[in-house]
């Protein structure tokens, strides 16, 4: 005989319970979904050697000592390189998926199998961050280009042109699909991604450059590399957009850094095409909202400090020095169309686009 539909809903075991909190926490956003199921998945595969269907009330007993445990393990992890494979604030959003989900697990009747004080203990403190290089546009653009020049050079040059055009950082842009990318008005697309804390970053491309991404798939190298990946990874649903390693990154901004004469004191990392980004925002008008946005981050203070390009102070762009200074535009009066548009093509491009932005709302 069939079970009516209410006494289903009351059949309950933690895999079950599991499910419905990330429905729960995915309802807004698939990929929120995916993040919190990875994190919890992690942590029990670790803590437990087993998969989440395969958990029973008895595998909820943690103490405080066990989830610190998992902490420091995570912490001990580094990459190829030698560099910790995860920073402070990834650790306390891995701890945070699995603590709301304990939270929640306690708020459904299974207090009894959970010691509430097992997540009790501060988060795992940054160490201080070394501020990355900028780079102008100019070299950015030569990035872009010279990236060309080196094995896989097209998904390397496509990268690296994402980076600077969205500020999304690395582990968000290499766990990236091709279904996270959707059309939306004119010539716009959308890219989606849970990047840090948790949260969906949505930042618009044109056409034109998408046109040139997916292009990449036609790019025998590239498919090259798709099938290594695709070996390494053959539970995958989905093809990731970049399959390449971060460490591979690393040694891909070293070396173009080089070939570009670009000294070592610079600092010039990947991770300078997210602050690329944001000054690009700045410098072609936009506000401190428009900047954070770029950045994606919760507060102005830390794209700042961090991501703005902090050249010497210039008192003349200063108020007490603007209000009362003579400023007149006659001695443009004397110069000929030539002299003048000679004089435009070497300002700064961020000029030359005020320049015709004005033009153009003037034909209207």
């Amino acid at each position: 005989m069939t079970q009516p539909a209410t006494q289903l809903l009351n059949v309950r075991s933690v895999y079950k319970s599991i499910e419905t909190f990330l429905d729960y926490k995915g309802s807004d956003s698939i990929n929120t979904k995916m993040a919190y199921e990875k994190d919890i998945r992690n942590f029990f595969s670790f803590m437990k050697g087993k998969e989440l269907h395969e958990l029973t009330t008895d595998d909820l007993g943690f103490i405080q000592e066990d989830v610190l445990r998992y902490r420091s393990y995570l912490a001990g992890l580094v990459k190829e390189n030698g560099e910790p494979k995860y920073k402070a604030a990834s650790i306390n959003r891995f701890i945070e998926s699995v603590r709301s989900l304990f939270d929640f697990l306690i708020g459904n009747k299974y207090r009894e199998f959970i010691d509430q004080d097992a997540f009790s203990f501060n988060n795992l403190k940054n160490v201080k961050r070394e501020k990355t290089g900028q780079l102008k546009e100019n070299e950015f653009r030569l990035f872009e280009s010279k990236a060309l020049e080196l094995d896989n050079g097209y998904m390397k040059s496509m990268l690296i042109g994402l980076a600077g055009r969205t500020s999304i950082r690395l582990s968000a842009l290499l766990s990236l699909k091709w279904s996270d990318i959707k059309k939306d008005n004119g010539d716009v697309w959308l890219i989606s991604v849970v990047d840090k804390g948790q949260e969906e970053d949505v930042k618009p491309i044109l056409d034109v450059f998408f046109k040139k991404l997916i292009a990449m798939k036609e790019n025998e190298e590239y498919q090259s590399a798709l099938a290594v990946w695709r070996k390494s990874n053959f539970n995958a649903k989905e093809d990731v957009i970049f399959p390449i390693s971060t460490t591979a990154v690393a040694r891909m901004v070293n070396r173009i850094a080089k070939l570009l004469g670009i000294p070592d004191e610079r600092n010039i990392r990947f991770h300078s095409f997210k602050g690329f980004g944001i000054n690009m925002v700045r410098l072609n008008g936009g506000s401190v909202l428009d900047m954070q946005k770029q950045a994606h981050h919760k507060d102005f203070k830390t794209t700042n400090d961090f991501y703005i390009d902090q050249q010497e102070k210039d008192y003349s762009k200063y108020a007490g020095v603007i209000m009362d200074s003579e400023f007149t535009t006659d001695p443009l009066h004397d110069l000929s169309k030539d002299e003048l548009i000679e004089l435009i093509n070497k300002c700064d491009i961020q000029i030359r686009r005020a320049i015709m932005n004005e033009y153009t709302a003037n034909l209207f």
